[in-house]
């Protein structure tokens, strides 16, 4: 009989470029899904002996092609893996639509490849479709990261209806980038949820007595980094918000090197103007008062000491 052995299964889904001319392109989703295949790999859990991923990048990600691989999840994950699900790209919102699920009737659409803001209920998928769709894995833990504008309105569709899908089944943690009102000002700050979401993957500083990091563990520490780079750099970001297991039933993501000499060392780094130097020192004494152990220095400063 052959040994059942832990596994990750690992669904990347990003969009930084769509087929229709009119959709802006995104920079940074593509590497943000790389970035958290690789430090998944590299910092992965010693109970975990193996990882299975499927990445579908751009033209790859289709409406077929996502919800195919989802099925192909369904069809493969047994209690015995962990499974996760990330999706980055454009959002959008709908009056009615396919599936509203929140307050408002607006439907929340993720766009795959081929669907547009305009007409996203022929290719967009909404929250039924992914809900319906994880409520069949087998699987004892499920993460869905929602890395797109209007996020939250999903996730109000999962605290509405998924704990009775699931059937107390699974252990689960659903993430939401942005909240259901919410689009970002700028898509130099779409993915600053998901950068620091691996940053907190990486971060030894933040481990439990074991030295691994949970999925809870990593959204309250970039949901930190998210509001204090946005408040100190360019106020235009999203809001993310979580439904699903807290402390007292994490699901661990990855066990990072300790570092050589035993400490982290953060560093955060703020625009510096010549013409108005006492400003930059406030928010640089401001940001180290209220954030002990973070270093603050200047864009220009080379004195970064390795």
């Amino acid at each position: 009989m052959m040994t059942k052995t832990k596994q990750k299964l690992l669904l990347n889904v990003a969009v930084g470029m769509y087929a229709h001319p009119n959709m802006q392109r995104l920079e940074g989703v593509l590497e943000a899904a790389e970035r958290f295949h690789y430090i998944l790999n590299e910092n992965d859990l010693p109970h975990f002996e193996q990882m299975e991923y499927k990445q579908l990048l751009n033209g790859e990600a289709t409406r077929d092609k996502s919800l195919s691989e989802l099925n192909h999840i369904v069809e493969k994950a047994e209690s015995y893996h962990q499974v996760i699900i990330y999706l980055g790209g454009h959002g959008c919102q709908k009056l009615l639509g396919k599936c509203p699920c929140f307050e408002d009737d607006m439907t929340r659409y993720f766009l795959p490849h081929e669907a547009t803001d305009s007409e996203p209920h022929i290719y967009g998928i909404t929250a039924c479709e992914l809900a319906f769709k994880l409520a069949k894995i087998k699987s004892s833990e499920i993460i869905l990261i929602l890395d797109f504008c209007y996020s939250g309105g999903m996730l109000e569709f999962f605290r509405q209806h998924f704990t009775k899908l699931l059937q107390n089944k699974n252990n689960f943690f659903i993430i939401a980038s942005a909240l259901p009102f919410q689009k970002a000002n700028d898509v130099a700050t779409n993915t600053r949820f998901m950068e620091c979401f691996c940053d907190a993957l990486d971060e030894a500083g933040i481990v439990d007595s074991n030295g691994f990091i949970s999925a809870f563990q990593a959204y309250q520490y970039a949901k930190k980094w998210v509001r204090l780079k946005s408040s100190y750099l360019d106020h235009s970001t999203h809001t993310p918000d979580y439904f699903g297991c807290e402390e007292d039933k994490p699901i661990y993501l990855t066990k990072p090197p300790t570092p050589l000499n035993g400490m982290t060392r953060i560093y955060l780094l703020i625009p510096f103007d010549p013409n108005n130097p006492t400003q930059a020192e406030i928010v640089k004494e401001k940001i180290e008062k209220e954030y002990p152990g973070i270093k603050v220095v200047y864009a220009g400063d080379n004195s970064l000491a390795s």
